[in-house]
């Protein structure tokens, strides 16, 4: 028979599991719409003899096997966007489709020989001859220039992106050490493993927005745009209107609609599309480090 001493044992046990269970339930609430948070979850096991439940340990719902594959595809993502930024840039200097290029230049020269070597003598042929020659050699030139424009275009990209990822490796680095100081004492420390694993995948997705606008908000607009880190590429005028082009995070595009037609009256609309991955600030990573600290 139970003695009064083991039946306080007993409820002292159940309260305490209960409260620990409550309050892991709670965190995962509070934090459901927190970017990078893993749940977490209570083990708990019965006591022997009969003395109830007891905790025996916190353990976060992440599949390892999930996250490794999601990275490694928005890395591979990443590199085609950047490969495809370049290759844009030096498209016009050797694309032919459009008629013009080196292709149809040496098209045009080989022609104009071809009639020059049926009339040797006139004169008209031969000048053909060397006006055809001119423009090849002046399509070549501006492909070389061109070329040259997106070779150092990729070598500024390439340049910037190392001293990001170094600085957040150097960022990780010290995270790390805080976790396995930590775990060191029995502490599983899932809230920094959740913030390393979110620097992990800290690349922020950036977006084409294209926001048409009367003239008379243009200030508004491009300014706020400025404000939610976008990098204004072009504007167009197109009769009473302007059509301003940007590059912004999508982090900071969500309740975009409702801002924009309150500062617009409702005159402005605007389009997004995915454009590519980028490494995140470095603030905004620090942001990430320390928003649980």
């Amino acid at each position: 028979m139970k003695t009064l001493r083991s039946m306080l044992n007993l409820g002292t046990n159940a309260l305490g599991t209960h409260r620990a269970t409550l309050s892991v339930l709670s965190k995962n609430i509070a934090n459901a719409s927190t970017p990078g948070y893993s749940r977490e979850r209570l083990s708990i096991e019965s006591m022997s003899f009969g003395l109830g439940a007891q905790v025996t340990g916190l353990t976060s719902l992440r599949d390892t096997t999930y996250q490794k594959a999601l990275l490694g595809a928005s890395q591979e993502l990443g590199f085609g966007q950047g490969k495809a930024s370049v290759l844009e840039i030096a498209e016009p200097f050797v694309n032919d489709l459009d008629g013009a290029g080196m292709g149809p230049a040496l098209d045009a020269l080989f022609g104009a020989l071809q009639s020059a070597g049926a009339n040797p003598a006139d004169l008209n042929e031969r000048g053909a001859v060397l006006d055809r020659a001119r423009e090849l050699a002046d399509q070549i030139r501006n492909s070389a220039t061109g070329l040259e424009s997106a070779r150092r275009s990729a070598e500024k990209s390439a340049a910037a992106t190392v001293t990001e990822v170094n600085e957040l490796a150097a960022q990780l680095a010290r995270l790390n050490g805080q976790i396995r100081d930590i775990q060191g004492s029995g502490d599983p420390a899932l809230e920094l493993v959740d913030q390393r694993d979110e620097l992990l995948a800290a690349l922020g997705e950036l977006v084409d927005v294209e926001v048409t606008t009367p003239q008379d908000h243009v200030g508004d607009v491009v300014g706020d745009l400025n404000r939610r880190r976008g990098q204004i590429q072009n504007q167009e005028s197109s009769g009473s209107t302007v059509i301003v082009r940007a590059q912004v995070p999508l982090k900071e595009m969500f309740g975009y609609i409702s801002h924009l037609r309150s500062m617009t009256k409702g005159r402005a609309s605007f389009t997004m599309q995915f454009h590519h991955y980028d490494p995140v600030p470095r603030n905004i990573a620090d942001e990430i480090m320390t928003k649980s600290a």
